[in-house]
């Protein structure tokens, strides 16, 4: 059957725009590939026709290697998305964004507190000064906790952010472990009661009682 070659996709030369997309382009050609049930010697031949430019000039520079290595399309296209990927950059943070990020209701402080850092990390270092992020950091807790922001903001106030989220970890910390062991003296306390009941049905006198 003759090869259709207009579900392939255009010619890769290896430019900027095309290296953005790099990823849907070898899943493109492998996938004209596949539906023209292509031998794997056709497939790898018709991907070398299939680049130019820079793509062209990688692949010579590959070729005798490839040859002895055997590489089949499967290989290229991974070779070639390893070769000419661009990793998108991390968008520059905002003040705004910023002061509107919340902590999700399954995350825990330590959790959020390494996304906040992360994303200060993003924010141009001459749009905000440390008192404001200390402040903004401050409103974002008073939002998400206002026990935990009642319990802390007092001796933080004028802290750094490094210091009052270092101070929040531990606090939130404590006090999970608190509430754990509060629990688990309640659930102790359930079952010994439960037990004391049971063993009242039964007619038995109840330990310690006289």
């Amino acid at each position: 059957m003759p090869i259709s070659f207009e579900v392939f996709p255009p010619k890769f030369g290896g430019t900027e725009s095309e290296c953005k997309s790099v990823d849907a382009w070898t899943t493109s050609f492998s996938d004209a590939v596949n539906y023209n049930e292509c031998t794997a010697e056709q497939a790898v031949s018709l991907f070398k026709l299939w680049l130019h430019g820079e793509a062209a000039i990688w692949r010579l520079k590959l070729q005798d290697s490839a040859t002895i290595r055997g590489w089949d399309l499967a290989e290229w296209l991974e070779q070639l998305k390893l070769h000419f990927v661009i990793e998108e950059e991390e968008q520059e943070g905002d003040l705004i964004t910023f002061s509107r990020m919340r902590k999700g209701e399954s995350q825990s402080w330590p959790e959020f507190n390494k996304e906040v850092l992360n994303y200060v990390a993003r924010i141009p270092g001459g749009l905000y000064t440390e008192k404001w992020l200390a402040k903004t950091y401050l409103e974002i807790l008073a939002r998400t906790d206002i026990d935990l922001w009642r319990s802390l903001y007092k001796q933080l106030k004028d802290c750094t952010l490094a210091i009052i989220i270092r101070e929040v970890n531990l606090t939130a910390i404590i006090l999970k472990k608190g509430l754990a062991a509060i629990e688990n003296e309640t659930n102790d306390e359930l079952k010994k009661k439960s037990w004391f009941k049971e063993i009242a049905i039964r007619g038995h006198p109840i330990p310690g009682s006289s």
